[in-house]
């Protein structure tokens, strides 16, 4: 889950390099999508073909699945204009939060005292981190859309823990997902512009773009899923939240930017809240697992 993190919080590099040659946002979110899905599409063929093979039940799941991935892309590019990266990405990340939330109304999961306080240094953090203290800027339309960026990510992560209880295949969750997210955002990507777009951007930047699917969509999605299998949702949830800790050391590296005393504590905080959640065991799911044992040696005995 941590590597899936630090996956996705590269996405601010290669948003970097592509933007200043006229790649929209939303082209952006279609070709992350795009090459994640060939990808993973030769990658299945290559390894077994029969993990292509789904049925209706799982069909609904993946469509959900694919458009709460797209929803989450889609809100968060649109924010950021509106607002700063800082104000969107701070308001992005309230999802773990909410998969808090909805993971104890619907998923029988519990809130206990450490998660719910390492989620609040999380948040926290994130708002160190990105910089957003000291100087929010607010746009009413902007911050919707950021939060419902954290809404579809947190829907996401709903769907996600729900397709992995049911034993759906990890790598067949994620191809699917893929399928619909491009789907979903193939009208936004204009398709009618991309010849002249392709007409006027370097070779690399279009290596660039494949590299982007790979890296920030196709793998870390991937991990994402497997680990939705061991973790609780809300704790796979929270313990994405080092993304926005992630971009800020890419670009201190990358890019030369500077790193205040705030932000040194943002990402103290974060780390030790990760830490935090790593070792502790939601305490629900922990007894879920021990009633499961109870209940197989009874059976095995009988």
């Amino acid at each position: 889950m941590i590597a899936a993190g630090l996956m996705w919080g590269t996405s601010g590099i290669f948003v970097k390099l592509l933007s200043p040659f006229g790649i929209s946002s939303g082209m952006l979110t279609f070709f992350r999508a795009l090459a994640g899905l060939v990808f993973l599409t030769v990658f299945l063929l290559l390894k077994d073909r029969s993990l292509f093979r789904i049925t209706g039940r799982e069909l609904l799941i993946y469509i959900f699945l694919g458009a709460t991935m797209f929803g989450a892309s889609a809100f968060y590019y649109g924010a950021i204009p509106m607002t700063s990266i800082a104000t969107a990405a701070v308001l992005m990340y309230t999802s773990p939060v909410m998969v808090m939330i909805f993971s104890v109304l619907f998923l029988g999961e519990q809130l206990t005292p450490v998660k719910g306080i390492a989620v609040a240094a999380m948040m926290g953090g994130s708002a160190l981190v990105s910089g957003v203290v000291g100087g929010m800027s607010f746009h009413l339309v902007g911050m919707l859309l950021a939060i419902s960026a954290g809404v579809s990510y947190a829907a996401y992560t709903i769907f996600a823990k729900v397709a992995m209880d049911r034993k759906y295949r990890p790598l067949t969750t994620t191809y699917y997902s893929f399928v619909f997210m491009v789907a979903f955002a193939l009208p936004f990507a204009k398709p009618w512009e991309l010849p002249a777009t392709f007409s006027r951007i370097p070779w690399w930047a279009i290596l660039m773009l494949c590299t982007m699917g790979l890296i920030t969509a196709m793998t870390p999605y991937f991990l994402y899923s497997i680990a939705m299998k061991t973790l609780p949702a809300g704790t796979a949830s929270a313990l994405g939240i080092v993304e926005p800790m992630a971009g800020t050391v890419y670009g201190m590296i990358f890019f030369g930017e500077e790193m205040t005393w705030l932000s040194g504590l943002g990402i103290v905080l974060i780390l030790g809240s990760v830490a935090a959640l790593g070792l502790v065991k939601d305490s629900g799911h922990h007894k879920t697992k021990q009633k499961e044992k109870k209940h197989e040696k009874v059976n095995e005995l009988s």
